[in-house]
């Protein structure tokens, strides 16, 4: 499976945020989307396989998110900002179920997703509270807006600018413009596949 090169990814490094042995291995970034993709299987297919995650992602926690895009158009995202799980390793097999199930932006997903659709893994770092919008920095970090029992998440790179990043959170979270909300970045490092496994068994398509 082809994946673009690491550094081409790394989103908001901040001091500490994720370790470092995490987020500058390249192994951790192969078994990261290959453990996503079995998981997103595992649930598309009903199948009992064991996942065996290995150390590098194991030894820390993270939040996380699974994606997948099929002709770079969002086909199922899902996850949390804030570690749910002992490891980054479980973090993502739970993310990828609950992509696999759909949302009330994504029908379930399907065999053929998978087959056509790239998947991405976004892990996220300790979110910290920010006095306005525009202290964040839409390519580095992520976008959590809290508001009671509502939320809602922009990840790294999905916004172009600031604003748009803060109106598409109230949207999502049901909120107006005079809401009231919190507003928290976080580091994250976002890693994807170079393409799809149908067009990676056929190239010449």
């Amino acid at each position: 499976m082809k994946l673009f090169p690491l550094a081409a990814r790394v989103c908001g490094l901040m001091a500490a945020a994720l370790p470092a042995a995490l987020v500058n291995s390249p192994a951790a970034e192969r078994e990261a989307l290959a453990l996503a993709r079995q998981a997103l299987a595992r649930e598309v297919t009903g199948s009992k396989m064991t996942l065996r995650p290995r150390s590098s992602l194991a030894r820390f926690r993270a939040g996380a998110f699974v994606i997948v895009a099929v002709q770079d158009r969002t086909r199922a995202c899902a996850g949390t900002v804030e570690p749910t799980c002992a490891s980054a390793a479980e973090e993502i097999v739970s993310s990828a179920a609950m992509a696999a199930a759909g949302d009330p932006w994504h029908p379930p997903l399907r065999k053929a997703d998978l087959l056509n659709g790239r998947v991405e893994v976004c892990l996220a770092g300790p979110p910290a509270r920010i006095s306005s919008i525009h202290q964040l920095d839409v390519r580095r970090e992520g976008l959590l807006l809290r508001s009671g029992d509502r939320s809602a998440v922009i990840l790294p790179g999905e916004a172009k600018t600031a604003d748009w990043a803060l109106r598409e959170a109230r949207r999502k979270a049901g909120l107006t413009a005079k809401d009231r909300a919190q507003l928290l970045s976080f580091p994250a490092v976002r890693w994807r596949e170079m393409s799809p496994p149908r067009q990676e068994r056929n190239p010449s398509r």
